[in-house]
């Protein structure tokens, strides 16, 4: 294989994450991709900020982000608002019904937190100004859970199970940014430390 060849296999595999996001947005939202946005799929640039905008447009349009907006500012949603007891006291109708994810069998520890809802889910998007908000059809399956990651950064993973394997199939900070090797080692250290425990 060349050179040119690996290198944009390389970058297709990168982006192939990058596309499914946008397939997925607006189907999350009702609607879909224009054809004139679907011909410009092909230029990097124009993916990531195709990206970016659909991030923007789905964290903003959903009818429970309007509610969570409309109750708190963004610092506070994450800590304050999504508080099941807060929504119960304050005896509102919500416009999304919540449903619950199927809980992992890794648990939880005090910086790594299962993402237990789809309120928590689309929250998680809002704070971390990325796409997991759109993930609630896979968040639903018996095989994919949520978490955020309290530190030693602030991050959102998914961890896929296939049997008794565990896997990171997406770790990612604010701004969908790279965790640092201190977090990525957290992870799997709690990985290693909780599948011993457990099976």
């Amino acid at each position: 294989m060349t050179k040119s060849l690996m290198s944009h296999q390389r970058k297709f595999w990168k982006y192939t994450g990058v596309i499914d996001d946008i397939d997925r947005m607006p189907e999350s939202m009702g609607t879909e991709l224009t054809e004139r946005y679907k011909s410009h799929l092909h230029n990097e640039a124009t993916l990531n900020r195709l990206h970016a905008n659909w991030i923007i447009r789905f964290n903003h349009s959903n009818e429970f982000i309007q509610y969570l907006l409309s109750q708190a500012n963004e610092n506070d949603i994450d800590q304050v608002i999504i508080e099941d007891q807060i929504l119960a006291s304050r005896n509102q109708h919500l416009p999304v019904e919540k449903c619950l994810f199927p809980l992992s069998p890794l648990g939880d520890s005090t910086s790594i937190v299962q993402i237990k809802n789809n309120f928590e889910l689309l929250a998680e998007g809002l704070v971390m100004n990325h796409c997991v908000g759109s993930y609630t059809s896979d968040a639903l399956k018996e095989n994919s859970y949520f978490y955020k990651v309290l530190s030693p950064e602030r991050a959102t993973l998914q961890i896929v199970a296939n049997h008794r394997n565990f896997n990171i199939k997406q770790f990612k900070l604010r701004f969908n940014k790279k965790p640092s090797a201190l977090s990525y080692q957290a992870v799997y250290e709690w990985l290693q430390k909780v599948i011993k425990i457990e099976f």
